[in-house]
């Protein structure tokens, strides 16, 4: 089962509800999740999870390298209005992910 990273949305600004940065472990499977609209992850270039993007209607993402890095968070809301990056890009968080399985 995932791992939930749930998103707070305040004013425009996106990002995790929990401590950052986010720390997961190799071979955690991780799924980002907001009740007011559909998610959004860019993870930069570098990064250690199985794939650049994460949509809440894809697959989870899986921790498959150690490091750290930054993600980008959006979510759009069911009118279509988009929040967090890219107009806010404070939106988001770091990530670090380490050795495990």
């Amino acid at each position: 089962m995932a791992r939930e990273v749930k998103l707070n949305i305040n004013g425009k600004k996106v990002t995790p509800a929990e401590p950052t940065p986010l720390q997961f472990m190799v071979g955690d499977k991780i799924r980002f999740k907001s009740e007011k609209g559909k998610v959004k992850i860019k993870i930069d270039a570098g990064h250690g999870f199985s794939a650049d993007t994460f949509s809440s209607d894809g697959p989870d993402l899986e921790a498959v390298t150690p490091g750290s890095f930054k993600l980008k968070c959006t979510v759009e809301l069911a009118d279509g209005t988009k929040l967090g990056w890219p107009d806010d890009p404070a939106s988001g968080t770091d990530v670090v992910i380490g050795g495990g399985m």
